[in-house]
This record gives structure tokens, C-alpha cells and sequence, in this order.
């Protein structure tokens, strides 16, 4: 069966996904290939669909217009949700982008990488032991503040 063509017609008219499945949809022994349809097949099954219900009571006896008319409106939904996500991702991206150049910036630190970590093996000498208290004491429990 070409790709992009969504449904095939089977004996005596029947829609089938692929006409070598089985009456379940899938190939003996696989899991059914999703079907992807482009933008031109969806408005195609969009206007199919709105001329069947604009008939009425003179639409195509078993034709489900209103599961395919709320499935539609379901790919609509999922597909503004998707572009929510893609720009909420993106916006993220350059917040930590700027976050990132905030932290150069303030931070220089020579023989460290752009996150602020030195490189493997790499140990200051030079540097100055850490003046901040200790979180645990000498005993294992809870340093006592320094006032």
C-alpha cells in the first residue's frame, strides 16, 4: 500500500488499513504501522466529513460524521498543544542560555568550563581554603553556628 494513502478499499467497498492485516488491524504477528496524515488529507477528511453532515438525515447510512468531526477537533487540540510545548521549550532554552552568560559574566573563574566546574584532574594550588563553615560538625551531627 503507498504510504500517505490513509485507507484502502478492501472487498465489497470496505475501508481497511492495510488489506493484508488481519480483522484486528495488524499484521500476524506486529503491531499496526501508525498512519500519518499530511495537511491536504486532513482537510480532504474535513470536507468529506462537513458534507456529510450538512445531509443530515440523507448522509451516508454508518458513517460516523461526529466521531470523525470530534477526532478532528482532537488532532486540532493536540496540535496547538504541541507548538505550546515546542515555544515553552524553546523560551526555556534561552532563559538558561542567558542564565548561562549571567554566570560567565559574574564569574569568570580561569582553568574552570562554562559551567563552572574544572576540568577533570584539574586542581588549583594556589586557591585558598574554603572560609565557609562547615555543615557537620566534628562529630558527625550538626556544626554549631559561629556568630
Amino acid at each position: 500500500m503507498p504510504r500517505g494513502v490513509p485507507f484502502a478499499r478492501g472487498p465489497r467497498g470496505s475501508a481497511t488499513a492495510n488489506p493484508q492485516s488481519s480483522p484486528t488491524g495488524t499484521v500476524h504477528g506486529s503491531t499496526p504501522d501508525p498512519v500519518i496524515l499530511n495537511a491536504t488529507q486532513l482537510e480532504a477528511i474535513r470536507q468529506r466529513n462537513d458534507e456529510e453532515l450538512r445531509r443530515g438525515a440523507h448522509a451516508t447510512p454508518g458513517y460516523p460524521a461526529h466521531t470523525v468531526r470530534d477526532l478532528l477537533q482532537t488532532v486540532e487540540a493536540l496540535k496547538k498543544e504541541k507548538k505550546k510545548w515546542q515555544r515553552l521549550a524553546q523560551e526555556r532554552g534561552q532563559a538558561l542560555d542567558t542564565v548561562r552568560e549571567v554566570l560567565d559574566a559574574v564569574r569568570p573563574v580561569e582553568g574552570r568550563n562554562g559551567n563552572g566546574h574544572g576540568e577533570p584532574g584539574f586542581r588549583d594550588r594556589d586557591a585558598e581554603p574554603d572560609a565557609r563553615q562547615p555543615l557537620v560538625g566534628p562529630d558527625g551531627g550538626d556544626a554549631p553556628l559561629r556568630e
